[in-house]
């Protein structure tokens, strides 16, 4: 019996019927019928007409200085009859009656805001369409308006009222406000039926056209427009033109309906008056309906989504092409530290952290929130796991637990997963938060929150659980650090943890600021992941690689034994040059023995190809050389002879070896300069 549209609109909540309009109110069009007869012109029925219209008779009501006149008050100032017009101006532009309110982001929404602006630059102004619902019953009153707006009242015989104008003749704007009667629930059950009696009677049919309608009141009955005597006292043609009743409902599940339809006139009279751009005042609307996502799709004119999409599998593929460098032989003393099954679960939690990039984009749910942190836990449990098994067997203190795990490997590695698994799945079946982001002027987005108590509690012993085996690492570390045979891994192990404890402190810190751009929240997150990740795979894996390419050695240099060896050949070499006269002719001609120093040449060589771990540089130090010359002079023929020189002294050496391959070479040289030098003294 009552129209569906009202009944649903104004008399529900939560799909249930809580009261009954008892009268209706319908936003209607006002024509001065006294000048549309005078200019023989009909009530308009599109917008398009209304200007043509109202121009029209403007123009010739100015050449009989009638100044007074205006064309078109369409009451869009900015109080609530405001945010009234501008709801039946878009629903104006509706395909049909029956059809719903267009979306903010449609065709007909566009269409119907420059229609609005055409209007008001076309047969009006600022201060015309500014004028309040008072000033527009003094136009109404007065008759100087050839065309206004205001709900269905008998103000002025002059004045022909009809319902609002659409886009087309047989779309129209008109917007109705119910009067509803209810029940209070709090009441006894006496009362309560007799109210309902009361109720019954006061929707009727009966006392709807006995009470109702003489009034000037229109009633949510449709059938009685269909009757004379109601016709008779009301405007049916005026119910007729506006039905199916559309009623003002707007879009507000998370904003509170008082700012959101403050902010929805706010940004239309920003660009009725003020010129914003419509595409900018649109998107504002829009954003006060709707939760971003951060998407590799780029509606919403940033490439920031598939950017990160394809950093992750640019970095993914960059870890998987470097794991055959585990299972080649020439890369074994790289990774001799640990067994290979651990080098992969290394770096399988490396790629689970970095997936957990993928649970950002698209919807925000609490699969994807939990499965976030899922990751990240697992992550961690295989990230540590290789660590901890490398600093118990490299531990130079015998330990019963150490000397268990050492040699019960895989049992060890099955109750550590046992546990996490069990604890992760707990904390993955208990409820989850999300948070609503709400952004005034701006975009708002749905954000990984908490878990429930019970999740919470479990997320706080697992956190609690992480942090010891942290330290305890860090402990191992500290007693372990001085070992010459592991001293660069453990280095490298301090600079993952390091990066580990980083990581989470950031992460912690991050979630308790307020982001309020949705697309820098996402991109900070995954830059996050992507750094730890990436510093993670460096520190452990990658930088073993790099210096395998580069011909860096990762062992120290062993000093002690380096002099030991250089020792020996010092005595090698001194006992080759005393044992042997050099002789040195006055005429500059400077020889050694080729023999000996072949020999010493020999022997250092073979010293340098049994020391190749050694990568400093090489010197020789010569000193305490004492040179004998023994000289006789004959008088007779004026003639000196050189009869015998001596060369005897002890080669102290101190090589640093950066170019060992050089080493028996520089050697021989150096011995030759020396000779020269003190044969020339």
């Amino acid at each position: 019996m009552y129209d569906s549209g009202v009944i649903r609109n104004s008399c529900t909540y939560e799909n249930k019927i809580i009261g009954m309009p008892i009268s209706l109110y319908i936003s209607t069009l006002y024509s001065n019928y006294k000048l549309l007869s005078k200019y023989n012109k009909e009530i308009p029925r599109t917008w398009d007409e209304l200007i043509d219209i109202g121009k029209y008779i403007w123009n010739e009501e100015q050449k009989l200085n009638n100044n007074n006149l205006i064309i078109y008050n369409g009451l869009f100032d900015e109080s609530d009859f405001g945010v009234l017009s501008i709801y039946e101006f878009i629903n104006s532009f509706r395909d049909s009656n029956s059809s719903p309110y267009p979306e903010v982001r449609s065709k007909q929404t566009e269409n119907a805001l420059k229609t609005l602006k055409r209007l008001k630059e076309e047969i009006g102004s600022d201060s015309i369409f500014l004028k309040s619902y008072e000033e527009t019953l003094s136009l109404i009153n007065n008759g100087n308006a050839i065309f206004t707006k205001y709900w269905y009242r008998n103000y002025n015989k002059n004045y022909k009222v009809t319902s609002i104008p659409g886009w087309k003749r047989g779309v129209s704007g008109s917007i109705v406000n119910s009067y509803n009667a209810g029940i209070n629930m709090h009441i006894s059950e006496k009362k309560k039926k007799a109210a309902a009696e009361v109720l019954k009677y006061l929707s009727s049919k009966e006392a709807q056209k006995k009470y109702i309608i003489p009034n000037n009141y229109f009633s949510g009955i449709s059938s009685l427009y269909d009757d004379e005597e109601v016709c008779s006292m009301i405007d049916c043609d005026v119910a007729k033109g506006a039905e199916p009743f559309s009623t003002m409902m707007f879009k507000s599940e998370f904003y509170e309906r008082e700012l959101y339809i403050s902010k929805t006139q706010e940004y239309i009279y920003d660009y009725l008056y003020y010129n914003k751009s419509l595409s900018e005042i649109i998107k504002k609307i829009d954003n006060m309906t709707k939760f971003y996502t951060f998407s590799i799709q780029t509606d919403d004119n940033t490439n920031a989504g598939i950017i990160i999409f394809i950093m992750y599998w640019v970095i993914l593929f960059a870890i998987i092409i470097n794991i055959p460098f585990l299972l080649l032989k020439s890369f074994k003393d790289q990774f001799k530290i640990l067994p290979t099954l651990f080098w992969m679960f290394k770096i399988f939690g490396i790629i689970l952290t970095l997936s957990s990039v993928l649970t950002l984009f698209d919807d925000v749910t609490q699969f994807k929130c939990k499965l976030k942190i899922a990751l990240i836990i697992y992550g961690l449990y295989f990230n540590l796991l290789p660590i901890i098994f490398f600093l118990i067997t490299n531990f130079p203190i015998e330990n019963c637990i150490f000397i268990w795990i050492k040699c019960h490997k895989n049992i060890f590695i099955f109750i550590s997963f046992i546990v996490t698994a069990f604890l992760n799945t707990l904390l993955f079946l208990s409820s989850y938060k999300i948070k609503d982001i709400i952004v005034i002027d701006g975009e708002n987005y749905k954000q990984c929150n908490t878990y429930a108590t019970y999740g919470t509690c479990l997320l706080y012993l697992i956190l609690s659980f992480s942090i010891i085996i942290i330290f305890g690492i860090l402990l191992l570390l500290f007693l372990e650090w001085n070992l010459k045979e592991t001293s660069k891994d453990i280095k490298y192990l301090l600079g993952s943890i390091f990066t580990t404890i980083f990581f989470f402190i950031i992460y912690i810190i991050f979630y308790n600021f307020k982001i309020k751009n949705y697309i820098f929240y996402n991109i900070l997150l995954a830059l996050m992941i992507f750094i730890y990740s990436i510093s993670n795979f460096m520190f452990t894996f990658g930088i073993r690689i790099i210096l395998k390419f580069t011909k860096i050695k990762s062992d120290d240099f062993n000093e002690e034994e380096f002099l030991k060896k250089n020792e020996e050949f010092n005595k090698h070499a001194l006992s080759y040059v005393t044992s042997n006269n050099i002789s040195i002719k006055s005429n500059h001609d400077n020889t050694i023995n080729n023999n000996n120093i072949g020999k010493i040449s020999n022997y250092s060589n073979n010293m340098g190809s049994n020391d190749t771990s050694s990568n400093n540089n090489s010197s020789i130090n010569i000193g305490s050389n004492t040179i004998n010359n023994n000289n006789n002079n004959n008088n007779n023929n004026g003639n000196s002879h050189l009869n015998s020189k001596k060369v005897s002294g002890s080669l102290i050496g101190n090589l640093n070896l950066s170019n060992i391959s050089r080493k028996a070479s520089n050697i021989s040289l150096k011995l030759i300069s020396i000779h020269n030098k003190y044969s020339k003294d």
